[in-house]
């Protein structure tokens, strides 16, 4: 039989799970503050220095799981400031289990994720521009701002969401909201179409989905 202190605990982690509706002035002030953050960067996540891709959407992982992004390595260094592709609300900002000190941006049914972090310089609830730096990168700290990751570099996350939750997407095929063409998110390749990577297909020869959370409302 659950005890009186089991259903408290319970009862708070569902209440931290799901949110709960704005009042009517909030979310309207919520809603104005998200247009003005409409539009998208194009161009590399990285404010300076070196970067390049070291690992591909939909990779096979020891795990079980596919890869939910693409790894930007950034030339062994660190706290290179790193910017935001999508205007939006944060939706999260802290440790995030194997993704260490990540940040959430969501806006329009999308989600971007970047992690691996060595520092945040955006909090939860702040409504952020498209290129607007939002982190310094990490990934090598020895601490829990690594998460999984075994060096300096980048996680960078597309996750479309709906009612159901969301669904990580590739980077590199898929398109944020505005979006017209593909997008070079790191420097060494300039021609962008030369950086596209499909998303792996099954045995069925349909894309990989990963599921990987419940939007916030």
């Amino acid at each position: 039989m659950m005890l009186m202190r089991d259903l408290f605990f319970l009862a708070l982690f569902v209440a931290s799970t799901w949110s709960h509706p704005l009042p009517a002035d909030a979310a309207g002030d919520a809603e104005h503050s998200l247009s003005q953050a409409a539009g998208f960067y194009c161009g590399n996540l990285a404010a300076e220095g070196v970067t390049y891709i070291t690992d591909v959407f939909g990779t096979p992982r020891t795990d079980g799981y596919p890869h939910s992004g693409i790894d930007i390595g950034t030339n062994f260094e660190q706290n290179i400031p790193v910017r935001t592709p999508m205007g939006g609300k944060v939706a999260f900002a802290g440790l995030l289990e194997d993704y260490g000190l990540s940040i959430i941006i969501e806006n329009d049914g999308y989600q971007v994720l970047l992690a691996h972090a060595s520092s945040l310089t955006k909090g939860s609830a702040q409504i952020v521009q498209a290129g607007e730096v939002v982190m310094l990168s990490g990934g090598d700290n020895g601490d829990r701002r690594d998460g999984s990751s075994s060096g300096a570099h980048i996680h960078f996350e597309i996750r479309q969401c709906s009612e159901m939750g969301c669904q990580a997407v590739d980077p590199m095929t898929a398109f944020l909201p505005g979006q017209t063409q593909t997008c070079n998110w790191y420097q060494q390749v300039s021609d962008p179409s030369q950086n596209i990577r499909r998303a792996r297909l099954d045995s069925n020869n349909n894309p990989i989905i990963v599921e990987v959370c419940k939007c916030s409302q």
